[in-house]
């Protein structure tokens, strides 16, 4: 099978996993928001921040140095086992003394669902390495079967618990149970099979590759999470509930549009990284999807947002739409932003990600605690836009120099049409009133959409008719590179 056609219906695997993830995650979100008070997704996001530090600090992502080395054998996946196992264990003793300062300066749930979730995520050291594995053959069907089960399985157990009562054990339990279910089911499948093999000099080799992504690890944590330990610590834990249950729905197009296709395409960019053209050709077609895509779905959550707020999760939480639509450079950008970062990884360039990461932290770091004292949560959203428009401009200036990237082609046309539909949209509105959130909720679709569509269509009715028919060639025949 051609290298076109493996990935392409790779792509087709992991967006369906998406897509299913997505939905049943949309629901269990829904579920969980309207059974649970906003303080417990709180004191979820303030106990989440401090596992993802701990979980960051010890990750140095050998499974991209894995993926990354051409030449990388049984002894390079064992070693890179080892290692995994090694560095979960040191997370795992950390948690306990770390109780006891968590549970001193905010209180002991916060403390107790800190070393809870650890001992869950331990379980992904010994899953690390098959995954890795299977992503360096693009093998992504067996894992995209694995997540899906491991997240729909978590997801309707968290159910269960939160109809039964206990709000903050499902949260546990939705945030935990998939570590666990995926290192099971992977060694069920017998995908790998871990032996006890160790070289130093492999070891050595994979630390120093991932040194850079370590750092940029860390970065990308603090990038991502930062911002809710300054809202749990400036503003209380209920503004942290309603304020992560907003960033969670910012982080949707992300979920969607990049990590499943970043699976994807990181071996992909690995293999053809030398043919700059080829590079070029396949990073503009794939950010020039992306773009399109994300600016409706961005559009259509903001627009609709105070309707789809009161009719699933209720009036309680109407305080996250004005969060939600401050996100919305967030929502756009971000996506974008991390699809250069594995460009970055593909080419060798890791340094160069840790470096504009940095940059961003700054950022975050001084902007969204001083923006958070005097504005709340509507100042952190700001500062978060900030730091992610910042990345983007910093991201493809530095990109430009190896691979060729058309901005005008990649993001006129969606801005236009972008334009266009609100225009269109909201001059409607300010001749109709509608007061029933199903038909508000449709005009809206329906309108944004068709214009959006339509617009481009009429911009670029050629680029769309012949990326359609370089995707149905790559399906359906073999010879296609």
């Amino acid at each position: 099978m051609s290298l076109g056609r493996k990935t392409l219906t790779s792509l087709m695997y992991v967006g369906a996993e998406q897509y299913i993830t997505v939905a049943v995650g949309f629901v269990t979100n829904i579920l969980l928001t309207r059974l649970i008070l906003p303080q417990y997704f709180g004191t979820l996001a303030m106990a989440w921040f401090f596992v993802g530090l701990f979980q960051t600090l010890k990750s140095f992502n050998l499974k991209a140095a894995i993926i990354q080395n051409k030449h990388a054998n049984d002894d390079w996946l064992s070693t890179q086992f080892m290692l995994e196992l090694l560095l979960g264990v040191l997370m795992l003793a950390i948690s306990l003394p770390l109780y006891f300062l968590i549970s001193h300066y905010y209180n002991v749930d916060v403390a107790f669902t800190m070393v809870l979730l650890m001992f869950f995520i331990f379980f992904d050291s010994f899953s690390l390495t098959p995954q890795a594995f299977l992503e360096k053959n693009i093998m992504f069907r067996k894992l995209a079967l694995v997540n899906l089960t491991a997240k729909t399985v978590s997801s309707v157990a968290s159910i269960i618990i939160a109809f039964a009562g206990y709000g903050l054990p499902s949260l546990i339990v939705l945030r935990g149970l998939p570590s666990i279910l995926t290192a099971v089911i992977l060694y069920i499948k017998g995908c790998w099979r871990p032996r006890l093999f160790f070289d130093r000099k492999i070891a050595c080799s994979l630390l120093k590759f991932s040194s850079y992504l370590w750092l940029t690890q860390i970065l990308m944590f603090v990038t991502l999470e930062l911002d809710n330990f300054f809202v749990g610590t400036i503003a209380g834990l209920t503004a942290l509930g309603f304020y992560s249950r907003a960033y969670i729905f910012a982080r949707v197009p992300t979920n969607v549009f990049h990590e499943g296709i970043a699976k994807v395409l990181l071996p992909v960019y690995s293999q053809i990284h030398e043919d700059s053209q080829r590079l070029s050709r396949a990073f503009n077609m794939v950010v020039g999807s992306m773009v399109r895509v994300l600016t409706l779905v961005s559009a259509l959550m903001v627009v609709s947002a105070p309707e789809l707020t009161v009719l699933l999760f209720g009036e309680t939480w109407l305080p996250l739409v004005r969060i939600l639509r401050l996100l919305m450079i967030y929502l756009l950008l971000k996506p974008i932003v991390e699809h250069a970062n594995v460009a970055f990884i593909s080419l060798g360039k890791a340094s160069i990600t840790t470096k504009l990461l940095l940059v961003q932290a700054a950022i975050l770091v001084i902007l969204v605690p001083l923006f958070t004292f005097f504005y709340g949560t509507d100042g952190a959203a700001l500062g978060v836009d900030i730091m992610v428009l910042v990345g983007f401009v910093l991201s493809y200036r530095r990109l430009s120099e190896f691979i060729s990237f058309n901005y005008k082609s990649v993001f006129l046309p969606p801005l236009i049409g972008l334009v266009l539909s609100i225009l269109v949209l909201y001059a409607l509105l300010s001749i109709v009133r509608v007061e029933n959130l199903f038909a508000s909720i449709a005009i809206k679709s329906i309108v944004l959409s068709s214009v959006y569509i339509s617009s481009l269509l009429l911009l670029e009715r050629e680029r769309i008719l012949r990326m359609l028919k370089y995707s149905a060639s790559l399906l359906f025949r073999r010879d296609v590179q």
